[in-house]
């Protein structure tokens, strides 16, 4: 039984929880008007030339007239469909922006940022017993990492400074959003643009009640939009009060964002979070994962897996639970296969069906733990909820079958052997 760990995180220096324990409260700076619209005057936007519409209706032509009716079909569909375009409403296809940034408004909040930050490490090293440690260079160094870490779902201890830490994150993303802004309008990306003026951002949840959603928008640069907050709380708690499944189209986060701020949610001292994954996209969500909570949040993604191979001596099942309740100490995330699941459960009953009572007891147990104290958090349902998927119990690793690969080819030539000589029976 092996252990692959996924770790990251940046830990705040032990000095620094004693700073923040001694600093006293502080009043930031005004925060810029970042309810409304960091947008002001009008914006001209350069119109797509209709030409470009033209030249695909003239490739279009050679299909519209070829004699084969399958391309020609196609041509006359094709052919429709840049007709529709053509007609949709602003007919040189420019999309109808009246506002845009004003530059002063980027500068003006990064201003505030900086302030916010000087005057939380004022606060911070103005504690009573940091001049000296100040005048011998021990005082920790303070940055907007370390600070930041200080709110985080998972700390020890309740900073007094965690309501002008918060503050303090919050003008980060509001300056974050209005640079992705800027520079989406400044590539004309009228998509993206639209998409983040729409989301105004901490609207519909509070900061100071998900400080670990806010260090996640901080990291990885991007705003909760509506539709995401609105699946992950309907994941989190069902309505119908039992297991659910949500569906989105592609590209809607549901990797990058959605199984993020669930697992930073519902991972405490109580709820041990199992991400499942297809094998195809463990590497990939586990790197995912890690990127996305191994930072400031701090917490750590790894997988333990489990096969019908591996031993089920009592001492070894003891260090498999170990692992997980770590994990469930640490807020830790498991991300595993359904494979690995399904054998730890059907080696348990094998071993009683064997003969094997201390090893099935110990199984047994561990998974009665597991099913209590585990909240199943399922990528990509379809594939892993399936009967095909829900029916394999693998046994050691895979291996190929004997004669690959010329084991088919071998059988096909024998059939053409035989198609071949059917004329001479006749």
């Amino acid at each position: 039984m092996g252990r692959i760990p996924i770790r990251s995180g940046v830990e705040v220096v032990p000095a620094m929880d004693e700073l923040l324990a001694h600093a006293v409260a502080i009043s930031l700076p005004d925060r810029p008007n970042s309810h409304l619209d960091p947008i002001a005057g009008p914006a001209q936007v350069q119109k797509q030339p209709i030409r470009e519409i033209d030249e695909l209706c003239r490739a279009v032509e050679v299909f519209r007239w070829s004699y084969n009716q399958t391309r020609s079909t196609y041509g006359h569909d094709l052919y429709q469909s840049i007709e529709r375009l053509r007609a949709m409403p602003n007919t040189e296809m420019s999309i109808n922006i009246d506002r845009a940034l004003s530059p002063s408004m980027i500068l003006e909040s990064r201003v505030a940022m900086q302030r916010a930050f000087s005057a939380i490490c004022e606060a911070i090293l103005a504690g009573p017993g940091h001049a000296w440690m100040k005048i011998a260079g021990l005082l920790p160094r303070l940055t907007p990492t370390n600070v930041l870490s200080s709110i985080r779902g998972s700390a020890t201890a309740r900073t007094p400074l965690a309501s002008a830490i918060t503050e303090y994150a919050v003008l980060i993303t509001d300056v974050q959003r209005m640079t992705r802004i800027d520079s989406a309008f400044r590539q004309s990306n009228f998509q993206v643009v639209k998409q983040e003026l729409a989301n105004k951002g901490h609207t519909i949840w509070s900061p100071s009640q998900h400080p670990d959603w806010l260090l996640l928008e901080i990291e990885n640069n991007l705003s909760i939009r509506q539709e995401q907050y609105e699946v992950a709380m309907q994941m989190m708690s069902p309505s119908s009060g039992s297991n659910a499944i949500v569906q989105l189209n592609m590209g809607q986060g549901k990797t990058s964002v959605i199984t993020p701020i669930i697992c930073s949610e519902l991972a405490d001292d109580d709820r041990l979070v199992r991400v499942i994954v297809p094998r195809a996209l463990l590497l990939q969500s586990a790197q995912l994962l890690q990127a996305s909570l191994g930072g400031m949040i701090g917490r750590y993604v790894q997988n333990v897996p489990f096969s019908r191979k591996s031993s089920t001596a009592p001492s070894k099942i003891k260090s498999y639970l170990q692992l997980h309740t770590e994990a469930l100490r640490s807020r830790g995330i498991i991300i595993t296969l359904p494979e690995h699941l399904l054998s730890f459960k059907l080696s348990g009953i094998q071993c009683l069906s064997s003969g094997k009572i201390n090893d099935a007891l110990a199984m047994l147990k561990a998974q009665e733990w597991l099913s209590k104290k585990s909240r199943d958090v399922i990528d990509e349902a379809d594939v892993i909820l399936a009967v095909k998927t829900q029916l394999i119990y693998p046994s050691g690793a895979q291996s190929t079958v004997d004669g690959h690969p010329a084991r088919w080819k071998t059988s096909e030539t024998l059939l053409m052997l035989v198609r071949s000589l059917l004329p001479q029976l006749k």
